[in-house]
């Protein structure tokens, strides 16, 4: 099952939707120094923080994909060294494919334009707020042809993916950093950084649409 026609590689697996067309969304600042926001996609409001200073690099979607791109300030979305994206996947949801299963479906996509650059590590299967999840790190240490989307040959790209089958819709939030190729040993994401790469996105929460914004910030994440 392919997610989205993969254009280009690496963790930003960003898009090649062709995509036209944008959601609502609503930010604000949070207590903790970070910038909540809420977006109704597809069959519920999906609900996360960006870090302060940052601003929605891209937003588009079509009858059945979401994506949404934000960035530092400073940088645009064909020019940049970090990445929060989050993507929607209309009726995705299949009681035979898993979270994890997804993600590995993913990492075989890019591994093929990342050849032996390929760096690949499942985190296996979790919970975000009730709902099936699977997370996973996944880039090119060295790309050797420049795709579409920016990357150029000997740039290195590695994100941190999570996967939640939601009702009925699939989500997939991911932060990526992009820059000088890298030791494929020593990647710029590993299982010990994770912690302090989520921790201006996290938690993440899904609520029904009929939820307001604020109710779905305000109640704990399940």
């Amino acid at each position: 099952m392919n997610f989205v026609k993969i254009s280009y590689t690496t963790a930003a697996l960003t898009l090649a939707l062709c995509i036209a067309g944008s959601s609502t969304a609503a930010e604000t600042p949070a207590a903790t120094g970070k910038i909540d926001t809420a977006r109704p996609i597809f069959s519920q409001l999906v609900v996360h923080s960006i870090p302060h200073g940052w601003k929605s690099g891209l937003e588009k979607a079509t009858a059945s994909n979401y994506i949404q791109q934000f960035i530092p300030e400073n940088e645009t979305v064909k020019d940049w060294t970090e990445m929060i994206t989050v993507q929607g996947f209309k009726d995705y949801v299949r009681a035979d494919l898993s979270a994890v299963s997804m993600l590995a479906n993913l990492a075989q996509g890019i591994k093929k334009v990342c050849g032996n650059s390929f760096v690949g590590q499942s985190m296996g299967a979790m919970k975000i707020d009730s709902y099936e999840a699977g997370a996973a790190i996944i880039g090119c240490a060295n790309l050797q042809t420049p795709v579409a989307g920016g990357l150029q040959k000997g740039q290195g790209e590695i994100a941190y993916y999570v996967a939640i089958k939601g009702e009925h819709d699939v989500y997939i939030i991911q932060r990526s950093v992009r820059g000088a190729a890298f030791d494929p040993a020593h990647p710029p994401i590993t299982p010990e950084k994770i912690a302090m790469l989520m921790r201006d996105i996290l938690p993440i929460k899904l609520c029904s649409k009929t939820d307001s914004r604020n109710a779905c910030w305000d109640r704990p994440a399940r």
